[in-house]
This record gives structure tokens, sequence and C-alpha cells, in this order.
């Protein structure tokens, strides 16, 4: 139901600037007030529905109704479908959140709606239970005013939910602390403290509440609320260390002198305004590092690392040509299929690649599609080997557009296995706003660097290469076009291309203040003569000297020496020690 509800919501959108009446106003509110939760900062100043309007804020124009429609097409996460998987469950979530936890009669939920909306289902929850008995005797020998044997019970701590989201973040944890009946808000552990506590004079007791708190939650994130728990035990343990040193010299707290610095109330009250402050800049934190919102497109399949290059090439048209190159590790397919369909990685299995390319207008609107299938047979998870590098074109490039690669991978079927999942790999890969190479005569212009592996025989061009990583006995070709190259007076054309490769080991030493790394670079230039305008050249890399790791910039420089323009591409990898493979598949 929540497929035709994404159409039904997107064409609303398209019009809720232009609506008019109560109702209509009234039906957009509900559906832009969870939307506002998710947009990016950027997106609620160019539509009007900035957060401080509040409820009920509404695009006045159609052209930004249209703007977060066109903003919800982008954000589909698998283009191979006709479904926007996000924005389903982006309106599942809702539906839960207004059931699950609303309030009122106006649509609206607490914050744990908010958060569900957000992150969806979180990966663990619990409840704070806390139960009297934990805060242990008053102390050996207190005045009569800070005792604290004081009447609790289960039922007066105020109700609770903690939900943990690692795979948003190591630090995505909220605490729910019910404020009214059934309406739960953010809150921190001071809001756990009993009301009938929360006067100054119990601060040894609060002390001793945030402790069996923390204790708790350290199981959830030991780092953060393991370090607060042994900071909180630590000066309870001072404190009482401190009452026995009392009850032995039968001194008063006032006069003791007091290990703590002080008198012992006073000692409690600095150290829980202390722990407060600390939760509220770890809260602050926390916002800042989380996204706004995080969808788990890809459940249990498998994220299979591809391996990913493009080059811009200038047709003679003038059009601007994109080729997309690709390959991945073939052991990742059977490692995938092994796990999800438990079957032995050890034997071999089948595979159908899908590649599908979508490219998308301005607004996000799709204009054309192409799907490639590659069959695989016998991979195994021991083969080192990687997919035969595929190319895919994509011809006159628009600027400003946008082109969506997916890449699935599903076992063919096997009479001796029952496949529990016909997909067990996925890859998808944006790239947004499309640029175009100038087609200007008067502008010398240069195509990306194509990285291709160089034969032994020279009269052979060896595949493309789109990996990101190079060892020493590689031999690395870069093809590019050079354009728009001016005549001399001679009638001939001069040029000087220069690369300089820069190779930046890991670091060697540490100071106090940084990392210093080793870093080595070697240029070399050669000057060039021709009678067109349009050259292409190839460059050899030899890397059989560097045999420790690191990274390497490759920098190639074309200098037109009749016009004096100059125009420059680069690559990037990393330099790793040789490995053996069985090669393409």
């Amino acid at each position: 139901r929540f497929d035709s509800a994404a159409t039904a919501y997107l064409t609303l959108l398209e019009h809720v600037g232009a609506a008019d009446g109560e109702r209509i106003r009234a039906v957009a509110s509900r559906i832009l007030d969870p939307l506002l939760l998710i947009l990016p900062d950027s997106l609620k100043y160019l539509t009007g529905t900035q957060g401080e309007q509040g409820p009920g804020a509404s695009p006045t124009t159609p052209a930004k109704g249209a703007a977060l429609s066109d903003w919800w097409r982008g954000m589909d996460a698998l283009p191979a479908t006709e479904r926007n998987e996000r924005l389903i469950e982006h309106l599942r979530r809702t539906a839960w959140a207004r059931t699950r936890y609303g309030v009122g009669d106006d649509g609206g939920f607490d914050d744990r709606g908010t958060i569900y909306i957000r992150f969806g289902e979180a990966r663990r929850k619990t409840q704070m239970r806390l139960n009297p008995f934990d805060l242990g005797g008053p102390p050996i020998s207190t005045p009569e005013a800070l005792r604290t044997d004081i009447a609790t019970s289960i039922i007066t701590f105020p109700r609770n939910e903690f939900w943990v989201y690692p795979r948003v973040d190591d630090s995505a944890q909220f605490l729910f602390v019910e404020r009214q009946q059934g309406e739960y808000r953010l809150g921190t552990t001071a809001d756990l403290i009993p009301g009938h506590l929360s006067s100054p004079r119990h601060a040894r007791t609060q002390l001793k509440v945030l402790e069996t708190v923390l204790r708790d939650l350290a199981l959830f994130h030991p780092q953060t609320y393991g370090e607060w728990y042994e900071e909180v035990a630590g000066q309870l343990t001072e404190l009482e260390l401190t009452e026995i040193a009392v009850r032995v010299n039968r001194q008063s707290p006032a006069v003791s002198g007091w290990s703590t610095g002080g008198h012992p109330l006073r000692y409690s009250q600095n150290s829980l305004v202390h722990r407060q402050a600390n939760e509220r800049v770890a809260i602050r934190a926390r916002d800042t590092r989380i996204p706004a919102a995080y969808f788990d497109d890809y459940g249990e399949l498998e994220d299979i690392p591809w391996s990913l290059r493009t080059a811009r090439f200038l047709n003679p048209d003038g059009s601007t040509r994109l080729e997309v190159y690709w390959t991945a590790p073939v052991a990742e397919f059977a490692s995938a299929h092994a796990r999800l369909n438990d079957v032995d990685a050890s034997q071999p299995a089948n595979f159908l690649i899908e590649f599908t390319a979508i490219e998308y207008d301005d607004r996000n609107r799709r204009i054309e599609e192409h799907l490639i299938r590659n069959r695989l047979d016998g991979i195994r998870s021991d083969d080192d080997g990687v997919l035969f590098p595929q190319i895919y074109t994509v011809e006159n490039v628009r600027a400003g557009r946008r082109l969506a690669l997916e890449w699935d991978v599903l076992p063919l079927p096997d009479a001796k296995v029952d496949l529990l999942h016909s997909r067990v790999g996925i890859a998808v890969r944006m790239m947004d706003s499309l640029t175009v190479l100038t087609d200007d005569r008067r502008v010398l212009e240069m195509s990306d660097l194509k990285p291709v592996l160089v034969n032994n025989d020279p009269d052979e061009e060896g595949p493309v290469y789109p990996g990101n990583v190079l060892t020493p006995q590689v031999r690395l070709g870069l093809q590019f076009e050079i354009y728009h190259l001016r005549f001399g007076d001679d009638d001939r054309t001069r040029y000087t291309i220069t690369y300089e490769m820069e190779r930046t080991e890991a670091p060697t030493f540490r100071t106090r203040a940084r990392q210093v790394a080793d870093t080595q670079t070697i240029t070399s230039s050669t000057d060039y003569a021709g009678t067109s305008t349009t050259e292409e050249e190839t460059i050899v890399l030899d890397l059989s000297e560097w045999t420790s790791p690191g990274r390497i910039r490759i920098l190639v420089r074309v200098r037109d020496e009749n016009s004096g323009q100059e125009v420059t591409r680069a690559l990037d990898y990393e330099l790793a020690l040789a490995k053996q493979g069985r090669g393409p598949r």
C-alpha cells in the first residue's frame, strides 16, 4: 500500500505550493512536518520550510513544492527498480510513528516518533529499571541533614526507553524519559533521578542513582558511559572513604579537612553539575556527527567493493563522451552467496552480474536506462582474480545531468541448492552534476586520463584498469587526448607534456603535533611537434623501484607552446606490496 502512497505523495508535493483551501493545506502540513525531520538544511532554506516556522509550514509556490519532489526522486537508493525505496520507507516510518508514538489528535508524535522517522527501528532497546536496593545504605557517619535513607520504590522512578543505532554512528544513542502520561521526550541521565530526590540536599543519593544508571548503560557503550560510570563510582568511593575517616577521627565533616576538598554535600553537588555539563557537551557532539536520516538500503545484501573509474573525451562533433570502467573481485560474489544462502563457499558457483545505468535530467527524472548482463561460471571464495574490466559509454553528455550506476549479483539456480536469497550482492554509485569538456577551438582542452595495463607487445593494447591499487610490477599506461592545439608560424603545433608522480609513504615518525610522512616526487617533461590540432598520447609509468606502500598521485600537464595555455589532469592510487593473482575472469 505504500507503493501507491508514494506516487500520490509526489503528486501532492508537485502541487502543494499552489493548493488553496484549509483542507489541502492541512494535508500538506501532515506530509511536510515529518519531511522536515530528514531534509538537509539547504533544502529547508530553498523551499521555505525551515524548522523555526514550526508545524504547519508549507511551500508558498509550486516551484518550491516541485523542488521537494525532485529531491525525493534523487534520494532513490536502488535506481534499477521502479520503486523509490527510501520514500516508501519514510512513509512507512511516519505511519508507524503516528500509530505507536502518537500524541494528541492532530497526527503528532513524541520524540520517539521523531527518532524513529529519522533512523527507523533501533538495533537495541532497553529500559532503565532502578532498584532502590542499588542505592545502598546511608553514609556511615553523616550529619542528619545529609542522610539518604529515603523511602524509594521502583514505581517512583520515571519510565524511560534507551535506543541504540550502531549502524548510524557509535554515538547514535538516545534516552527518552516519560514527561506526561505516554509522552516521551529526549532526556539525560539526570532526568532519571526521581522527583522526590531533586533537592540539592540529596545530591549524594543522586550520584548513587547516576552510578546505577551509568553502570547499566555502559553495557551498550563502554567508551562513553563506561568512562562516566568509572568517574562517578570513583567520586562515591572517595566520599565513602572520607566518611570512614570522619568516623575514625570522630570529627564533624565540616571541620575535618575532607580529602574531597570541602563539605560532602557541596562536593556531591559539584560532581553532579560537572557530570551534567559533560553529558550536554556529548549530546551536542552527537547531534553534530549523526546524519539527518539513515536508511538501511541493502539490508543483509553484501556491499560488493566495485572498482570504478571514468574518463571524458571530446567527439569530433564537439559533444562529450563519458566512458565508465568497472570491475570487482570475484571471490566476493562466492563469499556473499555462501553467507546468505548457507552453501559451501569452496564449491564453484555460477553468477549473473546485472549492470544498470540510468541517466537523469536536472530534475532527477529518468531519461535513459540501460541494462548489461555478464555471466560468470565456476567462482569460488578462494579465487583471487577480478571480473574482466568492463566499459560502458554515455554519449552526448549534458552538463548538470546525473548518472546512477547499480550492480546486482545474482546466483544462478542450482538443482542441489535452495536459494534463500536470489540476490546476494549490490553496489550503487551516483555521479551527480555531470560536467562536459570545452568545445571551443580557442581554448586548450584535454580528456581525462584513461588507465590501461601495458602489454609486452607494443602493438597490442592492454585492458583498461579501473582499480585504485597498484603494485611495483604493474606496467600502467595513461592514455589521453589533447584538443584545440594552435598552429605556429611554421604551420606546426608545439606542446610540452609533463608528468609528475608523487608518492607519500605511511608516517615514518610522530611528533607531538603531527605525523611526519616521507614524500618522493618524480618529474619528467617531453616536447612534441605535430600537424594536427588533436593528438592522442600514452604515458607508461615505471613503478619498479617503489617497493614500499604509500599513496601515489599522478599528474599530467599539457602546455600549448604556441598559445601559452595549460591544462592538467590527475589520478590517485594506493601503492601496495606485490600479490600474485589469477587475473581477470
